[in-house]
């Protein structure tokens, strides 16, 4: 109303205070006020008023005469005030009133009405359009990016010059009523409060982010410094609304305080000019920092700002140097020049936005014209349908009141068509939270899926596609807190592409975001400039690498305790950004994730040790036909053994053999070492000792050399293989070689209180470093009712809860106990039942054998 209805009006010519000579002394030299730049067609040309003309009175208004007693600057200040009132009847003189001008023309006094006319306001037509460009072009930006600070910064900024130009619609109270002058006043003094400082506030924030941006103190302070310095504006807004009371009021309290009010006004002007150069600076600074391919993209808005800059310094240094004087009304006539280039400046960032993708408006625009476009074939619809019904109904003569109804009937299905349309675009570009979640959990929790980590992200990256359509989606795996990044593929199509990373990036995620993440299950982050300052401490390449690539959010998979991967998301469809809901679906699924990882990894864990269970089933099978389990029969002597592995397979062997017609031989062994590998060096020792016996005549010292001589190639250096090996033949005599191993022990009837232990020297088997072969061979008789037991180390190593060993005491004396007997087989499940009953750790393979010749 400001701009259209209570414009100003004009005669469109100018007043100038001129000293004009003259013929009459008296006269000559005096102030005069001159008609100057009468514009064609306007209401002083239509007048007939000329260039030159001496102005003399305005309807009832006159110039005062020189007067002697005044100083001539006392009687051109007279002269300037009277003009001044002079404008302001003229501005508050409705539109086509009009007024008498007198003026005097070659000595003569010549009247001329004129018609006053409003006139068109270009600059404020200008600051309009900027205005309404700025918050279109914002409004797209913060629908597309809303939970991004430089883009709500991006939309403040297009409000404020939208306020502005209702502040620059200011009037004065006498010629606007005074609540839409107040209203307009407002505005002005909002847009010079926070547009400034909002300003430098973006300029930190776009394009790059300055760590100045995380000072709190620093940014309040400026808008706290650029509100406070606009009070001497507000005094006089105050005092041009004639609310005496309050005027004097603040000026008494600015009166108190030690401040100069004019030069605050100054300093506050200064200061503005200061927020806003600095935007500029920061924006220039901000654009040599970034990327080359984000660099080419905002050369045009960098040089648009710099010069629209300038531009406005320029009008403001004009504005100030005319300010007062009545040059001022042929500045301002002219002064829509300057703001000519305002409307392209927002338009520039439209194009590099649009262009290059800084925002994802383009999936905006098209969703809301869809809006439009389906609205707009449903109004043509009813609309046609309407004038079907008035050409179908008038000439039956139906009654208003009744058409009225049949009218009212068609909105309904129209209506309902209407909002069926609506819904099903907007699910076309936005899936409400509630179905996405009931997809994304729903296809995660399928049981064919849920076991293996594969299917889980082939089901969620199908998911998140129909729930998000987003723009980015890669699942990378996290090792030791370290995600490396792919390289961005080169795609002429897609300008938004750099094509400089080719190769890998490495993100490290920070240490207090993992712990975060581990005790509040905060598992999704932003990645733009205002979330993500942990990327920028990082590395400046990783933060245009992110820009680039266009991640918008990255969630974290955990699995227990640990991170498994994350999951990085771009821009999603029409819909343009995550909202606080989708980052709580998101947060969501990432638990659901995690728990379904953990179950998957208990799953992968309980097939790997059933097959693990199985294999070592197997091993300890074909161990156990390796081995001699069931003792031979030989006539004259009784047998008996027995091996109990600490695990499914171990490192004990027990073999007897027939080597030749009346000879026999037993090999009781441990290889060092539990487990399977110790199982594994068993079977070979087993097949190296089954070819070193199969000539009955080979020595046992060779037998033993030639076994360490392949052991030492065989195993590793911390290995070695202990054996011990007794040859007897059917008349009782008997040869025994020890490598390494616990000495058999014989119990004989020649000295049946001590049982002898047989102790040939001989180094373990397979040790390294190698040294000369030093096995001795003890040759012995065995009488009638002699025993010979050779044993491992478990059973007489088997240590008790109070750390005690089983020892070769108690194996002697259950050896007597049941040498009496005569019972081999009873003695050795003794044995065995006792050491069981023993050991409580330390456990061990445990083998026995006993040979003993039957009585004559």
């Amino acid at each position: 109303m400001a701009q259209w209805i209570y414009t100003n009006s004009d005669d469109q010519c100018l007043w100038s205070i001129e000293n004009i000579p003259s013929n009459d002394p008296l006269s000559n030299n005096r102030p005069k006020v001159i008609i100057r730049s009468v514009i064609q067609k306007g209401p002083a040309d239509n007048a007939v008023l000329f260039d030159g003309d001496e102005l003399v009175a305005i309807h009832d208004l006159k110039i005062p005469e020189y007067s002697e007693k005044l100083t001539p600057e006392e009687n051109r200040r007279q002269i300037f005030r009277t003009l001044q009132k002079m404008m302001a009847f003229i501005n508050s003189t409705p539109d086509g009133t009009t007024v008498q001008y007198t003026v005097i023309r070659d000595g003569q006094k010549v009247y001329r009405p004129i018609e006053l006319k409003k006139v068109f306001d270009s600059t404020n037509a200008l600051l309009l359009l900027t205005g309404l460009v700025s918050w279109a072009i914002g409004l797209l930006v913060v629908l597309s990016s809303p939970q991004r600070k430089v883009a709500r910064h991006f939309y403040y900024l297009g409000v404020l010059t939208l306020i502005l130009a209702a502040g620059a619609s200011t009037r004065g109270p006498y010629t606007v009523p005074i609540g839409i002058e107040l209203t307009t006043r407002c505005c002005l003094l909002l847009f010079n409060g926070l547009f400034p400082p909002m300003w430098f506030h973006f300029f930190l924030r776009f394009p790059y982010g300055f760590e100045i941006r995380k000072h709190r103190p620093i940014l309040v302070g400026a808008y706290a410094i650029n509100i406070l310095a606009l009070m001497p504006v507000m005094i006089v807004d105050v005092g041009a609304f004639g609310l005496s009371n309050l005027y004097w009021l603040m000026r008494l309290l600015l009166d108190s305080l030690p401040i100069n009010i004019n030069a605050l006004e100054t300093a506050s002007r200064f200061f503005q000019i200061a927020l806003l150069g600095a935007g500029v600076v920061l924006f220039w600074r901000g654009f040599l920092k970034i990327s080359d391919h984000r660099r080419r993209a905002l050369m045009a808005p960098l040089l648009f700002t710099i010069a629209v800059f300038l531009d406005l310094l320029a009008y403001i240094w004009l504005a100030k140097t005319y300010s007062g004087t009545l040059d001022r009304g042929f500045f301002m006539r002219y002064s829509h020049y300057f703001f000519l280039p305002l409307p392209f400046l927002p338009l520039t960032f439209a194009y590099s936005i649009l262009r290059h993708g800084f925002f994802d408006v383009r999936r905006v625009i098209v969703r809301w014209l869809s809006y439009f476009v389906a609205l707009g074939i449903l109004s043509v619809v009813y609309l046609c349908t309407l004038a079907w019904l008035f050409v179908f109904f008038i000439p039956t003569k139906i009654s208003m009141a009744k058409l009225g109804v049949i009218v009212g009937l068609l909105t309904l299905p129209l209506g309902w068509i209407l909002r069926w349309l609506l819904a099903a675009l907007r699910r076309k570009f936005k899936r409400d939270v509630t179905s996405s979640r009931d997809l994304i959990l729903g296809n995660l929790l399928e049981t064919k899926k849920r076991f293996s980590d594969d299917a889980l992200f082939e089901s969620l990256v199908v998911s998140i596609q129909e729930a998000f359509r987003p723009q980015v989606l890669l699942i990378l795996p996290v090792n030791k807190g370290r995600v490396v990044l792919p390289p961005i593929n080169k795609n002429k199509s897609d300008r938004a592409i750099q094509y400089e990373y080719e190769s890998t990036q490495e993100m490290r995620l920070p240490p207090s975001m993992l712990r975060y993440a581990k005790e509040n299950r905060e598992l999704v982050f932003g990645l733009g400039n205002d979330e993500s300052d942990w990327i920028m401490s990082q590395n400046k390449s990783l933060r245009t690498y992110m820009d680039t690539l266009g991640a918008q959010i990255m969630i974290l998979l955990m699995a227990g305790e640990l991170p498994h991967s994350v999951l990085l998301l771009g821009g999603k469809y029409a819909e343009l950004n995550y909202s606080r809901e989708d980052r709580e679906l998101l947060r969501e699924v990432a638990i659901t994730l995690g728990a379904l990882f953990e179950a998957a990894s208990m799953h992968k864990s309980l097939i790997d040790k059933t097959r693990l269970d199985q294999e070592l089933q197997a091993a300890h099978n074909i161990q156990e036909a390796l081995i001699t389990s069931n003792p031979p029969e030989i006539p004259g002597f009784q047998i008996a053994l027995r091996l109990v592995p600490a695990s499914e397979t171990g490192g004990d062997l027990l073999w007897v053999k027939q080597r030749a017609p009346g000879q026999w031989i037993a090999i009781v062994g441990d290889i060092s070492g539990k487990g399977l590998p110790a199982a594994i060096y068993m079977s070979q020792s087993m097949a190296l000792l089954k070819f070193a016996t199969r000539e009955a005549d080979t020595p046992l010292e060779k037998i033993l050399a030639g076994m360490d001589l392949t052991l030492r190639n065989l195993m590793s250096p911390k290995d070695f293989l202990t054996l011990c090996i007794i040859e007897w033949r059917e008349d009782g005599r008997f040869k025994v070689v020890r490598a390494g191993h616990p000495p058999p022990i014989h119990l004989s009837k020649t000295s049946p209180e001590a049982p002898i232990q047989l102790m040939p020297p001989g180094l373990a088997l397979g040790m390294l470093p190698s040294c000369l072969p030093s096995w001795h061979v003890y040759e012995g008789a065995l009488q009638p009712g002699d025993w010979i037991a050779m044993y491992s180390d478990g059973i007489t190593e088997a240590m008790n809860h109070n750390g005690n060993l089983y020892g070769i005491d108690r194996l002697t004396e259950q050896l007597k106990r049941f040498w009496g007997t005569g019972s081999t087989r009873a003695a050795c499940e003794a044995i065995f039942q006792q050491v069981s009953a023993f050991e409580v750790q330390n456990k061990d393979d445990r083998t026995l054998f006993i040979l003993a010749r039957g009585k004559i």
